[in-house]
């Protein structure tokens, strides 16, 4: 186990700073030479992540080969055999970090999200995936702040490592074509009536920026994207009321905060409240 090692080019820090349930160690190394191979290791429990910001390098696991570039992440799953397979440690940057998937209070998330983490992270294969530059630089300014060893730069800190591990496990990785990437969003945005729909998760899921999703969704559908989930709730809404479902029970299932929110959304739609729907 890796203990904080803040050195000029590689800066290593362990649990104790980090602070956060899971996160065992995130490290940084800007390597302006080649240096010696990394000998075969393993970390029993624990899933390794390496971030490459800029230039090459090479892994290997069980005798198998990854080429990795700017951008790419190499995952190796927990206590699997790793290391550069003899080759030389490239001129590059990057970010690494381990995880324990069945740590307590998974990253401080809730319930259902450490459960939809933990089956991300439940890989049992090496793999790359690709990292956005959005997502790169959602990591790289993660670990500026936890280097700064101070608790508000460090709380940040928490919040952003956990928006770059949300981009990196729940974004699509294959590209879609503009009307495929629409009518996922419409899929999940049906999937998600009954709940507080993040746009952020949406778009993180269809491989889209929310800046980007809002207005390819404007220009497929003529709505934003928070008009058309209102609109659809409000579809919703009309027939759990006409099944003889109270107006606080029908606003507390689609996610609204208020029945009084409820019934002035209900109202821009429908031009009634939902009282005077119910009735007639």
């Amino acid at each position: 186990m890796e203990t904080t090692r803040i050195g000029k080019s590689r800066q290593v820090l362990a649990s104790d700073d980090l602070q956060l349930p899971g996160l065992i160690l995130l490290g940084h190394n800007k390597a302006s030479r080649a240096s010696e191979p990394l000998k075969m290791h393993q970390h029993p429990g624990l899933i390794e992540c390496v971030a490459v910001m800029r230039g090459h390098e090479c892994y290997a696991v069980e005798n198998k080969q990854y080429n990795l570039s700017g951008g790419d992440v190499f995952i190796t799953p927990a206590g699997l055999s790793h290391g550069n397979g003899g080759d030389i440690q490239g001129v590059c940057e990057i970010f690494w970090f381990q995880v324990n998937p069945l740590a307590e209070n998974l990253l401080g998330l809730s319930e259902d999200r450490t459960r939809a983490f933990r089956e991300k992270l439940d890989v049992q294969q090496p793999g790359m995936r690709h990292a956005d530059q959005e997502g790169m630089a959602l990591l790289k300014s993660c670990f500026q702040n936890f280097i700064a060893r101070e608790m508000s730069a460090r709380q940040y800190a928490q919040s952003l490592f956990v928006s770059f591990l949300t981009r990196l496990l729940f974004l699509q990785q294959n590209r879609l074509s503009a009307d495929e990437q629409i009518n996922q969003v419409l899929s999940l945005i049906e999937q998600s009536l009954q709940t507080n729909v993040s746009l952020d998760m949406i778009s993180a899921q269809c491989g889209m920026s929310l800046s980007g999703l809002k207005h390819k969704f404007r220009d497929y559908t003529g709505k934003t994207p928070r008009d058309y989930i209102n609109q659809q709730k409000i579809k919703l809404a009309c027939e759990h009321l006409r099944e003889g479902v109270s107006v606080t029970d029908t606003a507390m299932s689609l996610g609204f905060s208020s029945s009084s929110y409820f019934s002035a959304v209900f109202r821009k739609y429908m031009n009634c409240t939902p009282t005077q729907y119910a009735a007639r």
